[in-house]
């Protein structure tokens, strides 16, 4: 959890930086009119983000598909949507291999109006972005994820430092 809160300041930090707002009015009206915002949708602003998600015709199957689970940011910026999954993974094993999937999975989605973004932080990024890297389970999840980017050219795969272009090419 507390990987998680850090994850959550880190991004929001990042996004303020480049000046974004945290939207926590609770009013879509107010949400469609703004610019450069973002919502916590597992956090405080559940019904909130139902409501951009209906509004928007957003389908949001992974949801559906992992539990109802609701995703770490919402942030829409020149009038796009972008959905975002953030993971933080220092190693290997079988707990961060169904975050490894969460997150691959994530970006196999394709909504018209919605960009989804996986956000993986930590040293686990660097593995996989190693390219000497031929063989085993980072091999298969970085071709999984090329896969995934290769047929849903609107979504993302970023770290911290992809983060930052996304937002900067974003907010030109």
């Amino acid at each position: 959890k507390k990987n998680g809160e850090a994850g959550i300041t880190k991004i929001s930090d990042i996004l303020i930086n480049f000046g974004f707002k945290h939207f926590n009015e609770n009013d879509l009206k107010t949400f469609l009119l703004s610019d450069k915002v973002f919502i916590y949708p597992d956090k405080t602003e559940k019904k909130l983000f139902n409501e951009i998600i209906h509004h928007y015709d957003i389908k949001f199957e992974w949801s559906k598909n992992h539990e109802n689970k609701k995703t770490d940011f919402l942030f829409k910026v020149n009038k796009q949507i972008f959905i975002m999954e953030h993971k933080h993974m220092k190693e290997t094993g079988g707990g961060q291999d169904k975050q490894m999937s969460e997150i691959i999975n994530f970006i196999q989605y394709q909504d018209q109006n919605a960009h989804y973004v996986s956000f993986l932080d930590g040293v686990y990024f660097n593995l996989l972005a190693n390219k000497e890297i031929i063989s085993g389970k980072p091999f298969e999840q970085r071709n999984a994820i090329f896969q995934n980017l290769k047929v849903q050219k609107n979504n993302y795969f970023v770290n911290t430092l992809g983060f930052n272009e996304l937002i900067k090419d974003l907010i030109k």
